[in-house]
């Protein structure tokens, strides 16, 4: 009779844990890219084939991006995303879905690069400027290339709308020391 009801305990309790266990996101990161691509992954723990649900706010707590995905056979998960309100700050990351009773959070800092610097690599040069140009024809859209940032920091002028060649010789003129 006890050995019955010592089963039947740890029955419970095993049963009790690989509940909870179902729930668990292990190693949750977010990151962003020099090119303002967002990338998120982690792993539901005993979640092979589970739906997952994440929702990023931005520093204003506007919704940035809202998707879902399902978990490949070991769990993980990964959505990766353009950013698309390109404001400085800490973005949150919350992570829900089929099994976690608690959702999972999770944040990263977006740090746009100056103005000037349209293509984000840390420095303004004259590729800076010519970029700026080449979007002024149409040869390539800044947003597409470099991000949603890309526009803001084309603008030398400050202002909003669309960058033009006054920002390209602005660019030109810091090179030079002239600003």
């Amino acid at each position: 009779m006890k050995k019955a009801v010592l089963l039947t305990l740890c029955l419970i309790l095993v049963t009790a844990i690989t509940a909870l266990a179902m729930g668990e996101i292990g190693a949750l990161t977010a990151s962003i890219d020099d090119k303002d691509t967002v990338t998120i992954t982690g792993q539901l723990v005993e979640g092979a084939g589970k739906q997952v649900t994440v929702r990023v706010t931005d520093p204003t707590g506007n919704i940035d991006y809202i998707n879902q995905t399902t978990t490949d056979s070991e769990g993980n998960f990964t959505f990766v995303y353009k950013l698309t309100n390109a404001i400085e700050g800490t973005y949150q990351v919350i992570i829900g879905g089929e099994g976690i009773t608690t959702p999972h959070e999770t944040d990263f800092y977006y740090q746009p690069p100056d103005i000037g610097d349209v293509n984000g690599d840390d420095k303004i040069d004259v590729v800076d400027a010519i970029l700026v140009l080449r979007h002024i024809v149409g040869l390539i859209n800044l947003e597409t290339e470099y991000g949603p940032g890309a526009l803001v920091r084309a603008k030398m002028s400050g202002g909003i709308g669309e960058p033009n060649v006054g920002d390209a010789i602005l660019i030109l003129r810091h090179i030079v020391g002239l600003n």
